[in-house]
C-alpha cells in the first residue's frame, strides 16, 4: 500500500518542504493569499526546479499492475525520491503527497484500475468549504467535490512543468476516470492510520540552493493572476462601468487576500463617488489587512462621517486599535458598538481573538525580496486585460475624502443612539440624545416624534404634547402614530422604534 511510504516527518522532507515555503513566504502573502492552493503551487513548482523527473519503473510499471491486486510495485521513500530525483507515478505522488502532509494539507490518493491504464495520482484539500465552489474558482469541473471538502486533482508526472498544467491534467483525468467508474479515492489520513509507514530514516542531503523566482513560478504566478481576474470579471457581471462595479471587483480581489488590486478598484469606486461610506470602509479594511492599521482608523472614520454611527465601521476601528496595542480604545469603542447593536454583546474576545489569529507571524531565516522591477514583470504576465482601469485611480488619503453636512450627520449619530437608550428603558438619556439631534436639525420630524414618544413616557406629558403639536402641523401624516400623546397618560401603546 503506498500510503507505507507517506513520510511527511522525514528530516529530508521537513527540510525541504519548510525551505521552499519560507523563503517564498512573500509570494503566498502577496500572490497567493496564503491559500492551501499557493502552497501547494510553490511546492510542486520546487520538485520541477529541484529537477525530478518522471520515469516509468520498468520493472513493476504502475500501468500493468495496476489491476493486478496480486502485484506489488516498488515505490521510494519520499527523501530517497528527493535524492535520486527520478521514479514513476506512484514514486512522484507520495513524494508531493507528503510534501503537503508536512504543512498540514491532507490529500486523497486518487487510484486508477481501468485495465491498460492504470496509474495514480492525488488530489489535496483547497481548504474552501463546498458551499463556496463558485464563489472561489472558475468552474465546477476544476474541483472535486467529496467528504464535505473541496479537493484539486494534481497529475503529479508532469514535475518539470506549470502546477496549472498538472492541475488541468489532474481534472481531466479524475473526470474521464470518474465517469467511467475507474478510480478510486484513498484517503491518505485514513490510509496512513492504519497502514503505519516503515522505519526509514533518510540520510541527510544537501538541500537546493533558492535565488529569486524560479521559472516555473513565475509562470504560475501569472496564470494564477489571469484565473484570478477572470473569476473576478464574471463576479461583476463581466461589465466595469458603474463605481458599485469597481466596488465589487475590490471585494472581490480582497476576498482572495490581492490587497493591492482590491486598493486600486475601491479607489476608482471612491474616485467616481465620492459619497460611498461602504467602498470607504472596504479601503480601510484592506489597510487593516496589511497591517497599516493607522491609516485604516482614519479611513473607518471618514466612512463613519459619511455614514453615521455605524456598529460594523466602529467595530473595525475597535479591531484596528487593538492591533495597534491600544487595548483600553479598543474596549471603548468595542462598547460604543454595543450600545448601538446589542448582537455584539458578549463577542469580545472572538472578535479580538480572530483579528489577532489573522496576522501572519514573524518569519525566521532568507526571505525572497520581490523588486518593484519583478512585482511589474510579474503584473504584467498576470492579466488578459478583463479587469481593467483606464485611467489609473487617484491615490486616495483620508483627508481626500467627501465631508458631508457635519451637523446633520452627528443628528443622525445622536438620534441613532437615543433609540438604543430607549430600547433599553433608559428614557433618560434617550431624551438627551434627541434633544442633540434637535439642535443639530431642527427640521428633522422623527427626532422630535422619538422625544415626544420618549417624554411620554417620563411621564412629562406637556412637553410630549408641545412636541405632538409641532409634528402635526409639520406632518399631518405622522399624527396617527402619536395620537395617544393627547391622552395625557391614559393610553401608552407599543411605539415600533422603541419596543
Amino acid at each position: 500500500m503506498i500510503a507505507c511510504y507517506v513520510t511527511p516527518a522525514d528530516a529530508v522532507v521537513d527540510k525541504f518542504a519548510r525551505n521552499f515555503i519560507q523563503y517564498y513566504t512573500p509570494v503566498l502573502n502577496d500572490y497567493f493569499g496564503r491559500s492551501n492552493l499557493g502552497r501547494a503551487i510553490i511546492l510542486y513548482d520546487a520538485l520541477g526546479t529541484h529537477g525530478l523527473v518522471y520515469n516509468i519503473d520498468l520493472e513493476t510499471p504502475f500501468l500493468d499492475i495496476a489491476d493486478d491486486k496480486s502485484a506489488f510495485d516498488t515505490v521510494k521513500y519520499p527523501g530517497d525520491m528527493l535524492r535520486d530525483k527520478i521514479g514513476d507515478c506512484d514514486d512522484l505522488t507520495a513524494l508531493y503527497g507528503s510534501l503537503l502532509a508536512n504543512l498540514g494539507i491532507e490529500t486523497m490518493f486518487l487510484d486508477v484500475f481501468k485495465p491498460g491504464a492504470g496509474h495514480i495520482f492525488l488530489m489535496f484539500d483547497s481548504g474552501i468549504k463546498p458551499d463556496d465552489v463558485t464563489k472561489y474558482f472558475l468552474d465546477e469541473n476544476e474541483v472535486v467535490v467529496l467528504n464535505d471538502k473541496v479537493w484539486i486533482p494534481i497529475e503529479a508526472t508532469l514535475v518539470g512543468k506549470p502546477f496549472f498544467s498538472a492541475w488541468k491534467q489532474g481534472t481531466l483525468k479524475y473526470n474521464e476516470m470518474k465517469a467511467e467508474n475507474y478510480v478510486n479515492e484513498i484517503s491518505v489520513k485514513e490510509a496512513t492510520a492504519k497502514y503505519i509507514a516503515g522505519s526509514h530514516i533518510t540520510p541527510d542531503m544537501p538541500m537546493p540552493t533558492i535565488d529569486g523566482i524560479n521559472d516555473l513560478l513565475k509562470e504560475d504566478i501569472k496564470q494564477y493572476g489571469m484565473w484570478l481576474e477572470q473569476i473576478v470579471y464574471n463576479s461583476v457581471g463581466s461589465k466595469l462601468i458603474a463605481a458599485e462595479d469597481y466596488y465589487d471587483a475590490g471585494v472581490k480581489y480582497m476576498e482572495f487576500k490581492r490587497y493591492k488590486e482590491a486598493i486600486e478598484m475601491l479607489e476608482t469606486a471612491i474616485n467616481m463617488k465620492p459619497v460611498f461610506p461602504d467602498a470607504i470602509n472596504t479601503l480601510g479594511v484592506c489597510y487593516t489587512k496589511t497591517e497599516e492599521y493607522a491609516k485604516a482608523i482614519e479611513f473607518y472614520e471618514e466612512a463613519i462621517q459619511q455614514a453615521g454611527e455605524h456598529a460594523g465601521f466602529m467595530l473595525n476601528i475597535a479591531i484596528s486599535q487593538f492591533m495597534l496595542g491600544n487595548k483600553g480604545l479598543a474596549k471603548q469603542k468595542y462598547d460604543e458598538v454595543v450600545m448601538i447593536d446589542p448582537m455584539f454583546e458578549g463577542k469580545l474576545d472572538k472578535v479580538f481573538g480572530a483579528a489577532k489569529a489573522s496576522v501572519a507571524g514573524p518569519i525566521d531565516g532568507p526571505t525572497l525580496k520581490i523588486s518593484d522591477d519583478l512585482e511589474a514583470e510579474l503584473a504584467e504576465g498576470s492579466t488578459k486585460g478583463l479587469v481593467e482601469i483606464k485611467d489609473a485611480p487617484k491615490d486616495i488619503e483620508p483627508e481626500d475624502i467627501k465631508k458631508v453636512d457635519f451637523r446633520k450627520q452627528r443628528a443622525r449619530s445622536d438620534n441613532t443612539v437615543g433609540i438604543t437608550f430607549a430600547r433599553l428603558g433608559n428614557y433618560s438619556m434617550a431624551i438627551d440624545y434627541f434633544k442633540k439631534s434637535i439642535k443639530n436639525d431642527p427640521t428633522e420630524m422623527d427626532y422630535k416624534v422619538h422625544l415626544a414618544v420618549a417624554l411620554y413616557r417620563m411621564y412629562k406629558y406637556d412637553d410630549a404634547l408641545a412636541y405632538y403639536e409641532e409634528v402635526k402641523r409639520a406632518k399631518p401624516e405622522l399624527v396617527t402614530q402619536l395620537d395617544f400623546i393627547e391622552s395625557m397618560g391614559e393610553s401608552t401603546p407599543k411605539f415600533d422604534k422603541f419596543d
